[in-house]
């Protein structure tokens, strides 16, 4: 396969799945660190100009996969997501009090059975 354009393809499996216990396939360890700024043009407090913008927050997420190809053709996968998203009430809201923090922490657990020609 022509790998030129900076593709990423799945990893050659020297020995495929057998029923047998000859061979398991191959197996990949994924871990991912994702923090994004979702807000925008947000109007900070003490300023003198109002801003309208976006209160997104700050969200941070920790992905963990398990990924295993049993041949060429076929993969399983199941992901762990670890989700924090930090997020006041308001633009310019005091962070220090517990009212104002609107955001959610969250787990996101998936599986799927991919083939690929």
């Amino acid at each position: 396969m022509n790998n030129e354009y900076g593709a990423f393809n799945a990893p050659r499996v020297a020995n495929p799945f057998s029923f047998t216990g000859d061979s398991w396939g191959a197996w990949e360890i994924a871990v991912r660190y994702s923090d994004t700024d979702l807000n925008w043009r947000q109007n900070f407090a003490g300023t003198s100009t109002i801003q309208a913008g976006i209160a997104g927050g700050d969200e941070r997420i920790i992905a963990i996969g398990l990924n295993w190809y049993l041949n060429q053709n076929i993969r399983i996968m199941i992901d762990d997501n670890i989700v924090k998203v930090k997020k006041l009430s308001a633009p310019g809201a005091v962070p220090t009090i517990p009212a104002n923090q609107i955001g959610q922490d969250f787990n996101e657990l998936g599986a799927r059975v991919q083939f690929q020609m």
